[in-house]
């Protein structure tokens, strides 16, 4: 399997190292906003991953990548484009006004893919309180370990708090699982406030 060494997450190595411990053997996983952490997961545990990326151009750039091409062609990795119109820095929308394609970005997965079993599922890109909502509510796997980077210092990303769990913190990620017993209707409420929230 072609290795490089510098197409890393771009995590601590803390946080790395955290994360890495919660990627189960042979699982199932989904994150939104795919890089370094791609490769990371896929080398780690991960046997089959689905990526939402909203960059094109960036998906592309991991594509050339030897050990994404290489977990790609051996049907371990599914990349999906979410479009979600123009793009800047980060795939995050240049619309200042909120548009219904940003929508693609949290419910088009789900929509190809609902009720899905998934392991893992790391939010690392963009709407992530929306993306941590939607993996609440299709999710077929109650379990779920739910994996939220630089939340700890943005607060706005604090609002899921009423719906999950911490089960491990270091650094800037929060490790999480969802509360037995959670309201839907709570849930989806939340979602609502969120749906165009790019952040």
């Amino acid at each position: 399997m072609p290795r490089d060494g510098s197409f890393l997450p771009r995590m601590s190595a803390a946080e790395c190292a955290l994360f890495t411990r919660y990627i189960p053997r042979k699982s199932r996983a989904l994150e939104f906003g795919c890089g370094g952490s791609t490769a990371h997961m896929l080398r780690n545990g991960v046997w089959d991953l689905t990526s939402v990326e909203s960059d094109f151009a960036w998906l592309e750039k991991v594509l050339q990548e030897p050990e994404p091409r290489y977990f790609l062609m051996k049907k371990r990795w599914h990349p999906m484009h979410a479009d979600i119109g123009p793009t800047g820095a980060w795939g995050g929308p240049l619309a200042k006004e909120p548009d219904p394609r940003w929508l693609n970005y949290h419910q088009h997965c789900w929509d190809l893919m609902p009720s899905t079993a998934y392991d893992v599922i790391l939010i690392d890109g963009r709407f992530r309180v929306a993306c941590l909502c939607r993996s609440l509510l299709h999710c077929a796997n109650p379990g779920v370990t739910i994996v939220m980077h630089d939340f700890w210092s943005r607060p706005g990303y604090h609002a899921v708090l009423d719906f999950v769990t911490v089960q491990d913190r270091v650094d800037d990620i929060a490790v999480m699982r969802p509360l037995p017993g959670l309201s839907r209707e709570k849930v989806t409420a939340t979602l609502q406030r969120f749906l165009f929230e790019p952040s």
